[in-house]
């Protein structure tokens, strides 16, 4: 199953950016298997993966139960979104 969250907080977890963040299907079914799969396999082993907020730039650690800011260090030890994620997800 694809992953599609709806978070408590409504926005980017970083200070002073309120981009819109609260519901998001990240069709990842669009980047096709190479892609898909082990971000997939990371969503569901509650590793989750990072992407970086199409507005502020900062990286964001996504999981099935939340998500938060953290420094490049972190989010080069996880699965990355491809960098045009938000292109293809469905955000609101």
């Amino acid at each position: 199953m694809a992953p599609h969250v709806v978070y408590p907080e409504a926005s980017c977890p970083h200070p002073d950016c309120n981009h819109p963040l609260q519901a998001i299907d990240f069709r990842l079914e669009d980047y096709g298997k190479a892609v898909h799969d082990p971000l997939v396999t990371a969503w569901w082993a509650d590793t989750g993966f990072a992407g970086r907020c199409p507005s502020c730039g900062g990286w964001i650690h996504f999981t099935i139960l939340g998500k938060r800011a953290i420094p490049a260090e972190d989010a080069a030890r996880l699965p990355n979104l491809p960098d045009d994620w938000h292109s293809n997800a469905t955000i609101l």
